[in-house]
């Protein structure tokens, strides 16, 4: 047994005791794992030494006797120190955890990245990155990268930042007021504007509807380059294939019947018809007969998609400029409208 009055301990103040053998004329000496200053003492042979007459212990790691030790004196440390249950988390400093950690609320910041699951409730920062689930309500700020995130029934942030994002269900933000995209937008599904599409829908295959006023000031190009057609900002209109509408409006006329045609035919009150052919001919002999039994303010269009200098316009029993005349459009790629007038007037143009 140490002889010498030993240190009286308080509660929550644990010590270990470390014991040596010395070489001959051995004064120095470096305590396993250090100490803490002031709190260690030091026996030789079982006899305790006095701090700073026998001994001194300055650097928490040598502890330097006054005397020289000859060979074989035992000399004893007995350490104090803060008490620590072994793998418990202490309340201040760092902590290390080989397994998982598993609470019901985590109260503060987590900062440091997290390789496992977080399962529970975190109130106040997570800074770092989480490689694993988490599972229950983060309060506060997430920083880093976080993978497999999972909530019941939502998660709920204020704004998503990052190169990319996939989503394999439905994307639902109920407050969008602008959208910029620097790439490619591209919905598979289509898209709908409004209320289940009130407004206007375009659908997957690239077919669009729209309820009200579309306007593109700079125009419009259809295919690569505009090779399938254009509409100039100014209004002019080119198209490469056969255009049908319902409802044409150009000036002050709203055509109801938009045709294209390739051989002769009859065309009806407000139709536009432009005749068409696939070769360079300049006597294609087509016949467009005008309508029977007009009504004064019947209005149609005729347009000549071609070189082909021998279109005819068929009065069909009403008079064309006061003459009793069929009319032939001599001239490549011209476009007529006429007005019926009355019995006597027939078609004139405006």
């Amino acid at each position: 047994m140490a002889i010498g009055r030993p240190l009286n301990l308080t509660p929550n103040v644990a010590s270990k005791n470390i014991s040596v053998l010395s070489t001959a004329g051995q004064t120095s000496f470096t305590v396993a794992g250090g100490y803490r200053i002031n709190e260690i003492a030091v026996y030789r042979n079982g006899t305790r030494l006095a701090d700073g007459r026998d001994f001194t212990a300055t650097d928490g790691s040598i502890v330097t006797l006054v005397s020289a030790t000859i060979l074989g004196d035992v000399i004893e440390y007995q350490i104090f120190d803060s008490f620590n249950i072994a793998d418990a988390v202490g309340t201040s400093g760092d902590s290390t955890i080989d397994g998982n950690l598993t609470a019901t609320t985590f109260i503060g910041d987590v900062t440091g990245d997290v390789t496992g699951d977080v399962t529970g409730d975190v109130t106040g920062d997570l800074i770092g990155d989480v490689t694993g689930d988490i599972t229950g309500n983060v309060t506060g700020d997430v920083t880093g990268n976080a993978t497999g995130l999972t909530g019941s029934p939502d998660i709920t942030i204020n704004n998503l930042v990052g190169v990319a994002a996939t989503f394999s269900g439905v994307l639902t933000y109920e407050d969008v007021t602008n959208v910029d995209s620097l790439g490619i937008v591209t919905a598979r599904g289509g898209f709908e504007i409004g209320v289940a599409g009130v407004g206007g829908t375009i659908t997957s295959v690239g077919n669009a509807e729209f309820a009200g006023i579309v306007t593109a000031q700079g125009g419009i190009e259809f295919g690569a380059a505009g090779v399938g057609g254009t509409i100039t900002s100014v209004g002019n209109a080119e198209f490469a294939g056969i255009t049908t509408t319902s409802n044409l409006v150009v000036g002050n006329t709203v055509w109801t019947a938009i045709s294209t045609t390739d051989t002769g035919k009859t065309i009806v009150n407000r139709e536009y018809c432009t005749v068409v052919t696939s070769s360079a001919s300049t006597t294609l002999g087509i016949a467009i007969t005008l309508p029977a039994s007009p009504q004064p303010g019947w209005e149609v269009g005729v347009a000549i998609a071609g070189t082909f200098l021998d279109t005819d316009i068929v009065r069909n029993g009403s008079n064309i400029m006061s003459l009793a005349e069929d009319m032939t459009l001599n001239k490549e790629y011209i476009a007529i409208q006429l007005v019926y007038v009355d019995s006597n007037v027939g078609w004139r143009f405006f």
